[in-house]
């Protein structure tokens, strides 16, 4: 499954090769600063441990059993 993301994502990466200040008919290259790529990523991987966190580590709290035994 990892090896075929990787091929897909090397035929992906192969055809967006645009060099910055060329253009063609679909898209044109946007160079975003290295804050807000660090940013994004950061915030990317917080939002997945957080969801790691909750379905996998998290504890529902339920109420004690308040049920009369009759002995």
């Amino acid at each position: 499954m990892i090896s075929l993301s990787l091929i897909l994502g090397n035929i992906s990466i192969s055809y967006a090769k645009i060099k910055p200040g060329e253009t063609n008919s679909q898209f044109y290259y946007l160079e975003q600063p290295l804050p807000l790529k660090i940013l994004v990523t950061l915030g990317g991987v917080v939002l997945i441990g957080t969801e790691v966190w909750w379905f996998s580590f998290s504890r529902i709290k339920s109420p004690k059993n308040n049920v009369n035994k009759h002995t």
